[in-house]
């Protein structure tokens, strides 16, 4: 179980750090993080989606307090999370 911690937790470290530009919540001890994006969080998450054909989570969906953001979660397959980590630092100017 400690092994696939730590492997999860390396995820979310190197989302956190292609993200690093951003304002980021979490992340360094549980596996989401919460990223401040520019607009509202809906805009951010098809803008996402839509250029780099990334999923997260819009924040509004967590309530009035995660509007802004867009949760990212450490769980994807580690193919998945390096696909993301290519996509997101071609992004650098979300």
């Amino acid at each position: 179980i400690q092994a696939a911690i730590e492997k999860t937790m390396e995820k979310a470290h190197l989302l956190r750090s292609a993200l690093s530009h951003l304002p980021i919540i979490g992340g360094e001890h549980a596996p989401y993080l919460f990223v401040k994006f520019p607009g509202n969080s809906w805009e951010a998450f098809q803008k996402l989606l839509e250029e780099k054909e990334i999923i997260s989570t819009p924040g509004s969906g967590f309530g009035p307090r995660g509007e802004g953001y867009l949760r990212f979660t450490a769980y994807a397959k580690n193919e998945s999370i390096n696909k993301a980590l290519d996509r997101l630092q071609a992004f650098a100017t979300l």
